[in-house]
């Protein structure tokens, strides 16, 4: 019974050390899909149509105007402070 039991731990132990190595996977921000960026037409589209057609920005230019900025970031966690993007 005991020999048993020192096997289940075993495995335990092993499977959640494996899955302490599976990555995690962050996306911050937002970049419209090339669907929707295809519905701009420039020159014809006015800066009102495009908050309905794509959506807001993440960010916009300092001076007012000055211009819109779609950033997004992704990256992924696969141990202690290391990160991939």
């Amino acid at each position: 019974m005991a020999a048993i039991r020192q096997v289940l731990i075993l495995v335990l132990v092993t499977i959640l050390g494996l899955a302490a190595c599976s990555p995690v996977y962050r996306n911050h921000g937002f970049v419209p899909p090339d669907t929707d960026l295809a519905q701009v037409v420039v020159g014809e589209t006015t800066m009102d149509q495009i908050p309905v057609l794509i959506g807001r920005p993440s960010a916009q230019g300092l001076l007012t105007g000055s211009g819109w900025y779609y950033v997004a970031r992704a990256g992924a966690i696969t141990a202690p402070r290391s990160r991939k993007r």
